[in-house]
């Protein structure tokens, strides 16, 4: 009986953490939307995880963004369809999906934010429009 109670309560504990976590990587998308509509490409890049630096270079990821920044034109609005939490050795991400609606095209993005200290970071970022080929979209 007591197992049962303490596996009940660290289910409790992990769906209040994944709640404020999922609301910190909402966060961080709202951020990274305005720098990008801003073109502050290269601050993005700066602030990001080092799992997202590991993968792209400063100067590949600010020319992804301008040039995705181009094909799609600005953030008008986003519905998001998906979300996870994951929690693994002490390391937490929340991935976000959204279809999402800029100025020229209609896209589904992925962002997937590491949590550490109290604060989201861009781990990983996807935007694919279908049936459409936008400049090499992928950073993760």
């Amino acid at each position: 009986m007591r197992t049962g109670l303490l596996l009940a309560g660290g289910l409790a504990v992990a769906g209040c953490s994944a709640g404020a976590d999922r609301s910190l990587a909402e966060g961080g998308v709202a951020e990274f939307r305005q720098m990008r509509d801003a073109g502050r490409y290269a601050q993005i890049w700066q602030n990001s995880a080092p799992d997202l630096k590991s993968t792209i270079a400063e100067a590949q990821l600010v020319q992804t963004l301008g040039a995705t920044h181009s094909y799609y034109g600005n953030f008008r609005s986003a519905n998001q369809t998906n979300w996870h939490w994951n929690s693994n050795n002490g390391s937490v991400f929340v991935t976000l999906e959204y279809d999402t609606q800029y100025e020229r095209a209609r896209g589904a993005e992925r962002f997937v934010y590491r949590i550490e200290s109290g604060a989201a970071r861009l781990a990983g970022y996807h935007i694919n429009a279908p049936g459409t080929a936008p400049p090499d979209n992928t950073t993760q």
